[in-house]
């Protein structure tokens, strides 16, 4: 589906403006400028898709994306919040990264199952 709305992006406003060869210059450009924003915010979309990785280890959490990796160490680690869709590993210390994990992630009960000994709620 982010393919096929990324092209309607890009194409849709040149062939809004083929029918009407008098339309004003601004406002194509204004479309096109639109049109490629949206290609460029459904491509990162779908790149951020694709590049999301979680690795879980004895020691260690760490959650990969396109611009960003974050690791928690687990003796970093000082409580965790299971709230409504989400949860929330806390850091013990300032400057780690307060991870936010999601119920549909691939390995959510493995993380359950490396959050549940030994770390308080």
């Amino acid at each position: 589906m982010g393919p096929i709305l990324a092209l309607s992006g890009g194409t849709l406003p040149f062939l809004l403006f083929d029918k009407d060869p008098d339309a004003p210059f601004y406002a194509l450009a204004l479309f096109s400028l639109l049109g490629a924003g949206m290609v460029a915010f459904i491509g990162y979309a779908i790149l951020e898709i694709q590049r999301w990785q979680l690795t879980i280890s004895p020691t260690l959490l760490s959650v990969r994306s396109v611009g960003r990796y974050r690791e928690l160490p687990r003796e970093a680690v000082a409580g965790f919040t299971v709230e409504a869709r989400h949860t929330f590993i806390h850091p013990a210390r300032a400057g780690l990264p307060r991870l936010k994990i999601h119920e549909t992630t691939e390995h959510y009960a493995a993380i359950q199952r490396w959050l549940a000994p030994g770390i308080p709620t």
